[in-house]
């Protein structure tokens, strides 16, 4: 596996991928919480070898078109936590990345996984008192558009009312993509970076992460070109961008997209020599999305963690109370 940064001086360098408790994914650049803070306390509950069991809230919520959106919640027992979106990619559901959330649960961050249209339990649409059935198989660049603008945003807004219960700081959103998902994820991001004030508060800006794992260069004729183009990528957004390394076109489509955002980061005008904004993970497997993610045995899931108390646990981003909608 190699590991590189958006910093100019870096080298790429090899990284064991050997993973205590507290160790992680980016062990060399990376602290995680403190075991006195309540990240600390969340994640010495249970090992990261064998995360507990939870229970996730099974829910839904309808878009302005009409789609059921049904997700899975899971919940923590910490103020102002850091939401994390998981993001299942083509033709896959809310269950490929099951493991991955419940330990993510257990080391504090509170988990929406969605069933995107046409994929897992997302499959009606009810408009004008008509239903009919979505499905992954026939969809196109404008079903994904569908995804990044109805389904996600009305994720967001339930993030939104969460957040203004305390239960999760908005302002820490981490988004998790595979393949599929890693698109709708940047296109995401560009959106909600471009959100309009609302009666004269602030709206918008929230997501400061991205893990985007097997990503493609599109997907059903969807692309992330525009979308990357936007000021967020310029220093606003901290990404990792894993690949199986094996695959030589999955590893290209990586690479590339990995080279874009670091262009970006490093094209910022307050940029700080010390932000390494954005890191690649090239794995020795063949395997690839959800898989890749989930393998217990390549221990990803860890790395994702350490990114995430790194670049948004424990940051100091200050919680503010946000109009939902």
């Amino acid at each position: 596996m190699r590991i590189r940064t958006a910093h100019p001086s870096t080298e790429a360098f090899p990284v064991a991928f050997a993973f205590a408790v507290v160790s992680t994914l980016l062990a060399a650049l990376l602290t995680v919480g403190s075991a006195n803070s309540a990240y600390g306390q969340a994640a010495a509950a249970a090992p990261a070898d064998e995360p507990a069991a939870v229970e996730a809230r099974e829910m839904s919520v309808t878009t302005d078109d009409g789609v059921a959106i049904k997700f899975s919640y899971y919940e923590v027992d910490v103020e102002e936590s850091v939401p994390v979106i998981l993001l299942h990619g083509g033709g896959g559901s809310r269950d490929d990345l099951k493991s991955v959330a419940e330990y993510l649960q257990a080391q504090g961050h509170s988990v929406v996984v969605p069933d995107l249209r046409g994929h897992g339990e997302s499959t009606v649409q009810t408009k004008g008192g008509n239903s009919a059935t979505l499905s992954h198989k026939t969809q196109n660049r404008n079903d994904i558009a569908a995804m990044v603008y109805h389904d996600m945003t009305k994720l967001w807004n339930f993030l939104l009312n969460e957040n203004n219960d305390k239960k999760v700081n908005v302002k820490k959103l981490c988004i998790v993509g595979v393949d599929m998902g890693a698109v709708v994820a940047l296109n995401f991001v560009a959106k909600n970076y471009m959100e309009k004030d609302y009666r004269n508060q602030p709206r918008g800006k929230d997501v400061k992460a991205l893990v985007l794992v097997s990503p493609p260069k599109a997907y059903r004729g969807a692309s992330y070109a525009e979308a990357v183009r936007q000021p967020a990528f310029k220093g606003e957004i901290a990404s990792l961008v894993a690949v199986g390394a094996d695959s030589s076109s999955d590893r290209g489509a990586a690479q590339q997209l990995e080279s874009i955002l670091s262009k970006y980061a490093e094209s910022s005008p307050t940029k700080d020599s010390k932000d390494k904004m954005v890191l690649y993970a090239a794995l020795k497997t063949k395997l690839q999305g959800a898989e890749l993610l989930a393998n217990p045995q390549l221990k990803l899931s860890g790395g994702v963690d350490g990114f995430i108390k790194k670049y948004l646990a424990e940051k100091s981003i200050p919680w503010q109370k946000q109009i939902a909608f």
